[in-house]
Parts: C-alpha cells; structure tokens; sequence
C-alpha cells in the first residue's frame, strides 16, 4: 500500500477513534472500505504492528516470521496443492501470497476470521471453506502437495475412527491431534506436512510418536521458529 493509501486509512481509522468506537480487525476493515483501500495481508501485519490492540485473543493471526520460515522452505520445491485444515491464523494466505498454487484450499471455523480472509486482498485465488475440518467428507483420493496449518491447542478429547488396511482403527486423543492425523492422511507420498506447536510440544510422548511417521512431517515451535521431523 502506497503512503496516500495509509494516510486515508489512518482518517478513517481517526474518525472511529473519535466516536468513542472499540478498534478491531472489523471496524479496521470497514475503515479500509471506506478509505477505498485494497488491505493486503503484508498491510495486515504492519497494522497489527502499530495497533496490537486489533487482534483479539480469538483471533490469532500467525506471526509473519513463521509463515517466511514455511515459505522459504517451500521455495523452488513442485507444489500444486496446498491444505489447510485449520485455517483461521490466515497461515494458508501467507503461502498462497509466497508461492503460485493451482488448488489452496482452507477450512476456517471462525465466521470473524472468514469474514477478515475474504476481505484481504490476496491476488490469489483460495478456496476458504466455513467448517471444521472433521466434519468434512473429503475423499481420500484427493491428496496436496502441503499440509500446513497453526492449530489451536488445548481442545476437548474427542473419539474418531479412521480405516486402515488392517481394518477399522478407532482413536481417541484430544481434537487437534485428531485433526493433525486426519488431515495427513491427505498428504501425498511425497508431500510435506507443516504444523505450528507449541514451545513444550517437542519434549511430550506424541512428538516421538509423530516423528516415527512414514511422512515427511515439519513441527515449527511458534518461539524460535526451529523445525524438528
């Protein structure tokens, strides 16, 4: 965005201010529509930089640094396809923005982070889907290039059943490893899955469980940024 687009931004962004309205990723985004001014999702970031107050803990927004560290792994590697099974950190638009990917698809559970995905300007076309993931019936036939997704932790434990060549395999484990195992399995041979976790992810018993996948599975520590297979 150009210095004449900020400067409308910022008016309008002082008129909300002056009304005594609360400041949001909403009232910003009314803001930008009616300053006539394309938000990008670079433009996003640098807003929440000078505003932290914009993003509310329900919304949690993927730190830029993480989605250039996904990015720069994925440069010069064949992608067609990329999913995100849990898309409301806006992770997949980064990628989608980095790379030129025939089928990005995304499930976002938040109508509030649906509403701020289809209201960025992207220059891209994605595929943002309002549902949880789980519910979903994808064919197993429909397999990405990339995996890749920022899950929210601490979900409910939840029972699911998945088939296997052996038979029906029933598990049961909190949602988003649920989530995390479902979406896998739509990961080609080669493909490359990548997961934001939390900081103590990399010492429990499911890290060591993960990394015996047959799968090439990247955890990123939403802190440092390392990655472990």
């Amino acid at each position: 965005m150009d210095s004449a687009a900020w400067e409308r931004l910022w008016r309008e962004l002082d008129k909300i201010r002056t009304y005594g309205r609360q400041l949001d990723i909403q009232t910003a985004l009314a803001a930008a529509r009616e300053a006539n001014v394309d938000l990008s999702l670079d433009d996003l970031h640098l807003l929440i930089q000078k505003m932290p107050r914009l993003v509310h803990q329900s919304l949690p927004i993927c730190p830029p640094a993480i989605a250039r560290f996904v990015s720069d792994y994925l440069k010069g590697a064949k992608v067609d396809s990329i999913l995100d099974p849990q898309a409301d950190s806006l992770l997949l638009a980064s990628l989608a923005v980095a790379t030129t990917v025939a089928d990005v698809r995304g499930y976002i559970r938040s109508h509030d982070a649906l509403a701020l995905a289809n209201a960025l300007y992207i220059g891209q076309t994605i595929s943002w889907h309002h549902a949880n993931f789980l519910h979903t019936s994808m064919q197993s036939s429909e397999q990405f290039d990339v995996v890749a997704s920022c899950l929210s932790f601490g979900m409910k434990p939840m029972n699911a059943s998945f088939s296997s060549p052996e038979g029906e395999v029933n598990v049961r484990d909190n949602e988003e490893y649920i989530l995390l195992l479902k979406s896998c399995l739509h990961l080609k041979p080669h493909g490359v899955a990548f997961f934001v976790v939390f900081n103590g992810f990399f010492f429990c018993s499911r890290f060591k469980q993960c990394i015996q996948c047959p799968s090439t599975i990247r955890f990123v520590c939403r802190c440092c940024h390392e990655r472990a297979q």
